[in-house]
């Protein structure tokens, strides 16, 4: 296993420090020793705060835009917030008619247990978003299988696009991250470099309610 997509999390402010929590900085700091990406999202609860293990050191939290680029209104906007991907739903700043695309994807319509397959999915969340970064970290690692967990978060932080001019996110810097994932230029990165060095330590980190899904009003659903 090189990536770990992680499409929950706690609710928003826990501290990964803290003794309550200790066992899931250990969680993480394992992984990324065994050179596992860890790809967490950064929440629904439209708090500048995530949860875990979004929070925790190393881990790349993301944040979910609509299919305009502006950030999804339940998206959790942070420092901690390491990028966004597509998430689907109505815009942040509410300007306008709301944008409702979500994501489709495959899924199964049990709740505590599998029950009937769901060809034709449509969701929304940065549980959603997630699985959009994890991937194109998946596609990195399969050009480059050397590629350690801090220089897969810095490239695809690296080559992230620019939020669009007057979004929430261009409005309001350093809470959506280095921009929007652009999966096809960090593979390019990957190919063409220049590949950035590994430093002692390494820093970064996002989340949704466990096993969570909202709608685009973005209120959780479970």
């Amino acid at each position: 296993v090189r990536v770990a997509n992680l499409s929950l999390g706690s609710g928003p402010g826990l501290d990964c420090n803290s003794d309550a929590y200790r066992y899931m900085r250990d969680a993480v700091r394992a992984a990324q020793a065994a050179g596992v990406v860890v790809v967490a999202a950064a929440g629904n609860e439209r708090s500048t705060s995530v949860g875990l293990p979004a929070g925790c050191s190393g881990v790349l939290a993301v944040g979910a835009h609509t299919s305009r680029g502006e950030l999804a209104d339940y998206s959790n906007r942070a420092p901690r917030v390491s990028l966004t991907a597509p998430g689907g739903g109505c815009p942040a700043l509410g300007a306008g008619s709301c944008d409702d695309t979500l994501i489709v994807a495959l899924g199964n319509s049990g709740t505590r247990e599998p029950a009937a397959n769901l060809w034709r999915d449509e969701t929304a969340g940065t549980s959603a978003a997630t699985p959009f970064v994890s991937a194109a970290a998946a596609l990195m690692i399969s050009l480059d299988d050397t590629l350690t967990p801090y220089q897969v978060r810095t490239i695809l932080t690296e080559t992230a696009r620019p939020h669009p001019p007057g979004s929430f996110c261009a409005t309001n810097p350093g809470v959506c991250g280095t921009g929007m994932l652009d999966a096809e230029a960090a593979v390019v990165r990957v190919r063409d470099g220049p590949i950035p060095d590994n430093p002692r330590s390494s820093g970064g980190g996002g989340a949704l309610a466990w096993g969570a899904a909202v709608d685009v009003t973005g209120y959780p659903q479970m």
